[in-house]
């Protein structure tokens, strides 16, 4: 077990190594009044233990950088997912981290259980992209305040016209009223055809941004919401299936947030790289 799965950084973890020796990477187990282990010792581990925690950070920190990065470049989540997540991902990101507005066009979430792999990683590609690009237009325009001292979503022109027009997507407009939503498997590929669609109008429009400065395409946001706070690190670590994804429960995990256009990315470290193993696109995911 590495060192990084095993220790914490809350009271728990704290008495874990006041009791207990981990010599590199091995648990060598409780440290008794006899024990060997010298203050020398202690310090060099400590020390050690600070080191990794900083690295974790800094590596965390670059990769959310390079993952904002090539999104900008690439437009298209998948991509990202397949360079910077763990394997796998997509086999379950539908389940754990699923777009609120994605869950929110169905009419039962559980029919995300029926629905086979393919279908599955399409529509969870297709409604993950379109937020994207609803939320990174809307910050290239100039929106309007709503009801709510938030900012309506801007459309490139025709879009929200053709969204309406087709019911079933107006479930990812900001008031659908009484839009049907999927009620079978087939209705959901339905559904991915159509946003894949709108998201191809949305491409066509944002086709600047690819080579749009890295630092000017962060100001965007930052000019979009003057309080947030990108890329805030927070360190901490899992202690359930769903946050560990799963890796040993006590595994180190490294919570970004906000990356441009999420709410939140949650990185571990895997056979010594750091992955995505979370994309929290609202703070509901």
């Amino acid at each position: 077990m590495q060192l990084d799965q095993i220790v914490g950084t809350g009271s728990g973890s704290d008495w874990f190594l006041r009791n207990n020796c981990i010599m590199g990477n091995e648990y060598v187990g409780p440290i008794s009044n006899h024990s060997a282990l010298t203050s020398v010792a202690h310090t060099e581990f400590f020390h050690r233990l600070r080191s990794i925690r900083r690295k974790d950070r800094a590596d965390a920190g670059r990769v959310a950088h390079q993952a904002s990065r090539y999104l900008q470049q690439t437009q298209d989540i998948q991509l990202v997912i397949n360079r910077f997540a763990v394997k796998d991902y997509l086999l379950k990101g539908i389940v754990n981290d699923s777009p609120f507005s994605v869950l929110a066009a169905l009419e039962d979430s559980d029919l995300i259980k029926k629905l086979d792999r393919k279908t599955q990683e399409e529509f969870y590609i297709a409604g993950s992209n379109w937020m994207y690009f609803a939320l990174i237009y809307t910050c290239t325009q100039k929106p309007k305040k709503n009801d709510y001292r938030g900012e309506d979503l801007v459309f490139p022109p025709g879009v929200e016209k053709l969204m309406r027009g087709k019911p079933m997507m107006s479930n990812l407009l900001p008031d659908p009223g009484d839009a049907p939503k999927p009620k079978t498997v087939e209705d959901v590929r339905k559904l991915t055809v159509d946003i894949k669609k709108v998201n191809s109008i949305y491409r066509r429009h944002l086709t600047f941004l690819k080579k749009m400065p890295y630092n000017r395409y962060l100001d965007l946001i930052k000019k979009f919401d003057k309080d947030a706070e990108l890329f805030k690190q927070d360190v901490s670590t899992c202690d359930g299936d769903w946050d560990c994804a799963g890796l040993p429960h006590g595994s180190r995990i490294i919570f970004i947030g906000i990356v441009p256009v999420f709410w939140g990315i949650v990185f571990a470290r895997v056979n010594g790289r750091m992955k995505i193993i979370h994309i929290m696109q609202t703070p509901g995911d």
